[in-house]
C-alpha cells in the first residue's frame, strides 16, 4: 500500500496505527456526508418517524448502488477470513455515527405510537449491529457469485424479508411499515452485481494468464 501511494511506512504509521485504523477513518470520511443528510432528515418537524427511517435506509441504499464497484472490492476484503478485526472496527465506527440518529428517530416513533419499546436508547445501540448482520447476509450471497454460485433474486428477497421482520419486531413497528427496498431496485442491483462480478472475474483470469 505504501509503495503504491508513494509514502514511507514511517509516514503511514505516523497518521494511522494500522490498516484497520486507515479503513475505519475511511468509513468516517465516506459516511460523513450521509450522516449530515440523516441529521437534516431527523430534524425535519413535518416528517413522521417511519418515513424518516425509510428515507435513511434509502439514502444508504442509493450510496451503495452509486458506489457498487467500490463496495464489491471492499466486501471481498472485509469478509476475508483473516479480516475479522477489520469488520469489527468498521462496525464499531458505523455504530458510533448512526446510534444518535437512530435514537432520535426511535424516540419520535415511540411518541407517535408507530414504535413500541421501553428502551429507545438501548435499541438504538443494538440496531446498527442488526443492520451489520443484515449486510453480512447480503454480502455472503454476493461473494458466492465469485465462487460460481449465481445470485438468485428469490434468495436475496428472502434475506431482505427476514431482516425487515426482525427489525420491525425489535422496534415494535407494524409489519411492512418500514420501506427496506423496492423490488425493482433490488432486481437492478442484483443484475448490476452479476455484470460487475463477471467483468471482475474475467479481468482476474486474463491477468493471471498473462503472468504465467
Amino acid at each position: 500500500l505504501t509503495e503504491q501511494v508513494g509514502v514511507a511506512k514511517g509516514t503511514f504509521y505516523h497518521y494511522f496505527k494500522s490498516k484497520e485504523d486507515l479503513l475505519s477513518q475511511w468509513v468516517i470520511y465516506e459516511m460523513n456526508p450521509i450522516i449530515e443528510r440523516h441529521y437534516m432528515i431527523v430534524d425535519d418537524k413535518e416528517m413522521d418517524a417511519i418515513t424518516k427511517l425509510s428515507i435513511i435506509l434509502k439514502n444508504e441504499r442509493d450510496w451503495t448502488f452509486d458506489h457498487l464497484d467500490l463496495m464489491l472490492a471492499i466486501l471481498k476484503v472485509m469478509y476475508d477470513a483473516g479480516n475479522i478485526r477489520l469488520r469489527t472496527e468498521m462496525a464499531r465506527q458505523s455504530a458510533i455515527l448512526s446510534q444518535p440518529i437512530l435514537e432520535k428517530v426511535i424516540i419520535q416513533g415511540v411518541n407517535e405510537g408507530s414504535f413500541n419499546t421501553q428502551y429507545p436508547k438501548e435499541v438504538s445501540q443494538k440496531l446498527p449491529r442488526l443492520f451489520d448482520l443484515y449486510t453480512e447476509d447480503i454480502a455472503r450471497v454476493i461473494l458466492n457469485q465469485h465462487q460460481g454460485k449465481e445470485i438468485q433474486y428469490e434468495e436475496v428477497q428472502r434475506i431482505v424479508d427476514v431482516w425487515q421482520e426482525v427489525i420491525e419486531r425489535v422496534l415494535g413497528a407494524a409489519s411492512r411499515s418500514i420501506k427496506f427496498i423496492d423490488n425493482e431496485l433490488l432486481k437492478q442491483m442484483i443484475n448490476q452485481v452479476k455484470q460487475k462480478s463477471t467483468a471482475i472475474d474475467s479481468y482476474n483470469k486474463k491477468t493471471s494468464l498473462q503472468t504465467i
